[in-house]
């Protein structure tokens, strides 16, 4: 049975407040540890650790390179009788994709995502961004960009949106308008 999204959301929002209260660390959008027991090994996935998945549908990532074995158990098994590779496909990275899913999956994390000045000033010159700050979504401190509290259970469509806004063209700056 689909759980309503309002239904989702009042969950999601009281399990933070609970958690929160009962002195567990939100260090991620969908973990919570008490302070010095986060999951390394998940902390890894989300700062672009290298990983080596074995086993059918495993997936692995080393070097910008992400791989990933067949999910058919009939066909894994051929593989590794034959001794042939299992894996069903693969990508590698370009730069561009490699920032944007750091920016996604950093976003989702207590820390947030350190943007460079290049980046943090375009992202200010899109009207859009701002409204996300003024809407008290996201919090921008400096040069480290976070998830509000508010803004924690819309984390996929902002991550998606922040990386959006920063490929879109700039507006020309107020300076520069004529």
């Amino acid at each position: 049975m689909a759980v309503a999204e309002d239904d989702d959301a009042w969950a999601y929002t009281e399990a933070m407040e609970v958690l929160s209260a009962a002195g567990y660390e939100h260090y991620e959008v969908s973990n919570f540890a008490r302070p010095g027991w986060r999951s390394r090994h998940n902390w890894g996935y989300w700062h672009g650790a290298p990983y080596l998945g074995v086993g059918l549908g495993a997936h692995s990532f080393i070097d910008g390179v992400r791989w990933w074995n067949v999910r058919n158990l009939r066909k894994y098994l051929q593989a590794m009788a034959s001794g042939t590779s299992p894996c069903a496909g693969r990508e590698v990275l370009t730069a561009a994709q490699a920032r944007a899913e750091q920016i996604w999956l950093r976003l989702r994390t207590c820390e947030g995502v350190r943007l460079s000045a290049w980046e943090r000033e375009r992202l200010q010159r899109q009207p859009r961004f701002g409204q996300l700050i003024e809407a008290g979504l996201l919090c921008l401190e400096g040069d480290c960009l976070r998830l509000t509290r508010a803004g924690m259970p819309l984390a996929d469509a902002l991550g998606v949106e922040v990386v959006r806004l920063r490929e879109a063209p700039a507006p020309p700056a107020v300076a520069e308008r004529r």
